[in-house]
């Protein structure tokens, strides 16, 4: 009996709305921006409080968001809904849902990764940041200074002036992804600006044998080279091995075999950018 009722006072105690706002903001950082702002807010006033914490904003995850707005409504109207599809029906229109979290933030997030459509947020709020995933080209290059790393799936347009202004006013970039054609001017580019770079990663794509030559020549500080999924070259070039020999991880299409002082292992690249 005197359990029972040590039990019950001990459960009472430990109400979730009672929580520090410190241990609230250690549990919230396991969900994610959606749950954020459309779900904990609205619980209770302490979970609302920590809700706001820029702690929570470090990581801008968008790519959840259809940009895109597509109305078509499922047929199964009572199916239940996650949290994304909440923004994806305009309960909360996906531009204002990511100002509402780029300005939580203020200026301390350092990873932001975009849909695949993007009108642009206000660069200047996140000055910190240091990782970024953008589908297009982004303009304001000079505001990145924190900048390490790039993930773009387009070198069409304007890519060589970009690279460009990264090289003038990022001294710490040293990570590109290019998950598109790359060809042997881009190519040309990458090693002329970058010679350290660090971490490349050239994916769902195609590169033909000569311009890898070129990036493995030009980039002899490269710690790891991701060109899985691409076409244009064979992987198993004697001399694409012995240009590659000094890199740490050389991962391609036939990833799990090790050759020499190649490990080709099946490891996942997360590089760290900066900038918005």
């Amino acid at each position: 009996m005197e359990d029972d009722e040590e039990r019950r006072k001990f459960e009472v105690s430990c109400k979730w709305q009672d929580l520090s706002t410190n241990c609230l903001v250690q549990i919230f950082q396991k969900v994610g921006l959606e749950c954020l702002i459309l779900v904990i807010p609205f619980v209770c006033k302490s979970w609302y409080k920590a809700s706001l914490d820029p702690q929570l904003y470090k990581v801008l995850d968008f790519q959840f968001m259809n940009m895109y707005g597509d109305e078509e409504e499922d047929e199964d109207e009572d199916e239940e809904e996650d949290d994304s599809a909440l923004v994806e029906r305009r309960i909360l229109p996906p531009m204002q849902f990511m100002k509402i979290a780029v300005n939580r933030s203020r200026g301390m997030a350092t990873e932001v990764l975009f849909p695949e459509y993007h009108d642009g947020v206000d660069d200047s709020v996140c000055p910190a940041l240091k990782t970024l995933v953008l589908p297009g080209f982004f303009k304001m290059i000079s505001k990145l200074k924190n900048l390490e790393s790039l993930t773009t799936f387009n070198t069409d347009w304007n890519f060589r002036k970009i690279l460009n202004e990264i090289h003038i006013h990022c001294p710490n970039f040293q990570s590109l992804t290019v998950r598109t054609f790359l060809n042997e001017d881009t190519a040309s580019a990458i090693v002329t600006l970058f010679p350290n770079l660090k971490h490349l990663e050239i994916s769902d794509g195609l590169i033909v044998r000569d311009t890898l030559i070129t990036i493995l020549s030009g980039c002899r500080k490269l710690e790891s080279l991701n060109v899985i999924k691409c076409k244009g070259f064979d992987a198993d070039d004697a001399m694409l091995i012995k240009l590659a020999s000094h890199i740490k991880v050389f991962k391609f299409e036939s990833s799990g075999c090790q050759l020499g002082n190649l490990s080709y292992t099946n490891v996942s690249l997360l590089y760290s950018l900066a900038g918005f």
